[in-house]
């Protein structure tokens, strides 16, 4: 199959939506050869800001000099942003060789006797072939939903584990409670192996730790044994200063904007200083360079400056609390437009609830994605909040344009894009079409 085959080939695989459990990608990795049990990896979960944590940890081994593996998801624009190595996207061809190899493996276990995977898990067994066959060395494998039944815990022996946070999300998959929640992604943890935890509510925390205990993970924890100071933040970037139990950094420079990718930043760090001891060199010119040059696009991503324009993936009332405290720190005196779609199955309420205070007015649409909220009913819930919300005929091209009207009138500071990762990436292509960047974002 070629390129556009193999697009059309895992998306066909979206039909059996989001099924947890270990048995279907240990069937179709074992069709594969196993491609995963070659691989040394850095495996992270959380709710939120494993992402963005990911992408400082691959930065930093890039800095190393390393031939880091990095596998996220969702994508925002392109498929091919979900797998890298050395910084550089699998090229097309790659995908659709890879994607031809997983079809193949998926007739003979299902011929076997097993079920067709999801689309996660086919693609997730691609990257594992992909990583293994490219040399990467090590993987930055980052959870898709929860932790414990997620295709990516297939790989049982990582070298470290980290997770970033947690907070109520996917409920209806992971339990309804921070407790349920945080034993799930705990599931990732494997005996003996080094565990570095990011900021989280206590709750969540306890249920990690007793996890990291039972199985004698050596634990590092943001807050107490990472303490971080912030010198100096702008557009543009972060200075702060950080300590662990290994090392003092002064003047750390990151290109990540808001308090939270500060804590991020600090996991990140952990990260890099224990595979440092498993023989990788992730030193601290490593992880200044690493951390100056990381980029997370659509997270707190300024695209443009006349006017300013920020786009967001914020999808659940954590994710939004961070971006209004980031908001509220460099636009003090003014509030955005924000344009917004979010999915049916969120709390869009608690999601505007907690950008409120920095919400001037709101242009609801909806996004392209079968599962996104109706644009009248994100009105409603913006309304309840005597947000004032206007539904802009043209879809989000002409939301957009309304929003960056208003912002140039001085009726508001900024245009904000947030409230769903398929929203930000469609405005990300568009806004990057508009201004000369010569493509548009692929159909998820």
């Amino acid at each position: 199959m070629n390129y556009e085959e193999a697009i059309g080939y895992f998306a066909g695989l979206n039909r059996f939506g989001i099924r947890l459990g270990l048995d279907r990608i240990r069937a179709l990795c074992s069709a594969l050869g196993n491609p995963e049990r070659g691989l040394r990896v850095a495996h992270l979960a959380g709710t939120n800001g494993k992402g963005s944590t990911a992408a400082m940890l691959a930065s930093i081994l890039e800095a190393a000099g390393c031939r880091a593996g990095l596998y996220i998801s969702p994508y925002l624009e392109r498929f091919s942003e979900r797998i890298r190595v050395g910084g550089q996207e699998i090229s097309p061809e790659a995908v659709a060789e890879g994607a031809t190899a997983v079809a193949e493996a998926v007739e003979f276990a299902v011929a076997g006797g097993g079920e067709l995977p999801t689309e996660f898990e086919a693609v997730t067994a691609m990257a594992f072939r992909f990583f293994a066959l490219s040399g990467s060395d090590p993987v930055v494998l980052e959870t898709g939903l929860g932790g414990r039944h997620d295709a990516t815990n297939v790989c049982e022996r990582p070298l470290v584990t980290a997770i970033t946070g947690i907070g109520l999300d996917h409920t209806d998959r992971l339990g309804d409670t921070l407790e349920k929640i945080a034993w799930e992604k705990a599931g990732i943890l494997k005996k003996g192996v080094p565990l570095v935890m990011g900021l989280m509510p206590e709750a969540a925390r306890a249920v990690v730790e007793r996890e990291a205990a039972a199985l004698r993970c050596p634990l590092t924890r943001a807050g107490t044994d990472l303490a971080w100071q912030r010198r100096a933040v702008s557009w543009d970037g972060q200075v702060f200063d950080l300590g662990t139990p290994r090392r003092e950094y002064r003047g750390l420079r990151l290109g990540l904007i808001g308090p939270h990718q500060v804590g991020n930043a600090a996991v990140a760090v952990a990260l890099a200083e224990v595979l440092e001891e498993a023989g990788y060199r992730t030193g601290e010119e490593a992880v200044r360079r690493g951390l100056s040059a990381a980029r997370w696009p659509g997270r707190l991503e300024v695209v443009g400056r006349e006017p300013l324009t920020i786009l967001d993936g914020a999808h659940n009332p954590d994710g939004a609390r961070a971006l209004a405290l980031a908001l509220e720190e460099l636009l003090p005196d003014g509030k955005v437009a924000l344009v917004t779609a979010v999915m049916a199955d969120k709390d869009a309420g608690s999601v505007l609830g907690e950008l409120a205070p920095v919400v001037g007015r709101v242009y609801p649409v909806r996004a392209d994605n079968p599962r996104s909220m109706a644009p009248e009913e994100l009105a409603a819930a913006a309304e309840r909040l005597d947000l004032p919300a206007r539904i802009v005929p043209g879809g989000l091209r002409a939301a957009l344009e309304a929003a960056r009207k208003a912002t140039m009138a001085g009726e508001v500071g900024a245009v904000l894009v947030a409230g769903s990762l398929y929203l930000v990436g469609e405005a990300r292509g568009l806004l990057r079409w508009e201004s000369g960047g010569g493509y548009r974002p692929e159909r998820k």
